[in-house]
């Protein structure tokens, strides 16, 4: 009777962490909303916590061959209505269930239509960890290097 009892708040605490989104999630960005902020390197241009729909899909901890190292590849969408549609992933290293090193990469392409039509593209690459993200990047413009940015991407808006 103490088995079935033991199993059954076992299962209780098991469903209750997943209710609650307190279960050990596959990413350190998992799906939700979050506020990137994108500034022009050399100017006050770019965007202030501007909320954004991150989704993500997982195929969850891989063991590297050779290694103590777990590797978790996430895929990203990252929807910032006007501004654009990221999609990228997140390369994740875990030693010993903890996060090790975590690199993401972004990329969003607009073509606006007119008699010269424009290309424009925004590249970002940082790093990963604790539900965030940051680092750097460059725009482009028909091709050409337009601007660089520094960016973040964080679950709380930023002062």
């Amino acid at each position: 009777m103490k088995y079935i009892i033991a199993f059954l708040l076992t299962v209780a605490l098991l469903c209750f962490s997943i209710v609650t989104g307190r279960a050990e999630q596959p990413t350190e960005l998992p799906s939700g909303t979050y506020y990137l902020s994108l500034t022009v390197e050399g100017s006050k241009e770019g965007l202030k916590n501007f909320p954004v729909q991150v989704t993500t899909k997982s195929a969850g901890k891989i063991r590297m061959k050779d290694s103590d190292l777990d590797r978790a590849e996430t895929d990203i969408v990252l929807d910032a209505g006007e501004v654009g549609k990221f999609v990228g992933h997140t390369d994740e290293y875990y030693l010993e269930g903890k996060m090790y090193h975590g690199v993401i990469v972004l990329s969003a392409t607009k073509f606006t239509t007119g008699f010269k039509g424009k290309i424009e593209t925004v590249h970002l690459i940082g790093s990963v960890s604790n539900h965030s993200a940051n680092g750097e990047g460059s725009t482009f413009k028909n091709h050409s290097i337009d601007a660089q940015v520094k960016w973040t991407l964080t679950t709380q808006p930023q002062d």
